[in-house]
């Protein structure tokens, strides 16, 4: 986040096989100027873009201040049997965000996880 700029980027890189399907997810970032979000009456805001990673949805949970966030991720490049995935966690804790996440394939089946953004 860029107080300055009123901006701010999301850089994601994820290593392993998170979605068991044995194609690796390639990096990519989220982001924009805080002032082209669209904002809800609560404070909650909305980021929609296409990554290389897929169609992204990002959105805080509770308004502005809460730093609770939810990323759903679609339309997956290489991960034909994914649906979607979803993460959520905190970005309040200094240098780590722990989150959770739902791979959604497409047959109905579910996996469920943990994650430790850091810097």
């Amino acid at each position: 986040i860029d107080p300055e700029s009123r901006t701010l980027v999301a850089d994601v890189t994820i290593t392993g096989d998170l979605l068991h399907d044995g194609a690796p997810i390639a990096p990519f970032s989220v982001g924009g100027s805080v002032d082209s979000y669209r904002y809800g009456d609560d404070g909650s805001f909305t980021i929609h873009q296409q990554t290389a990673a897929g169609d992204a949805i990002m959105t805080n949970g509770k308004g502005i201040g809460s730093g609770e966030f939810k990323l759903h991720l679609t339309n997956l490049p290489g991960h034909p049997s994914v649906a979607s995935v979803d993460v959520q966690g905190v970005a309040n804790r200094a240098g780590v965000i722990p989150t959770t996440f739902t791979t959604t394939y497409l047959d109905g089946t579910t996996a469920t996880g943990s994650v430790r953004f850091a810097r």
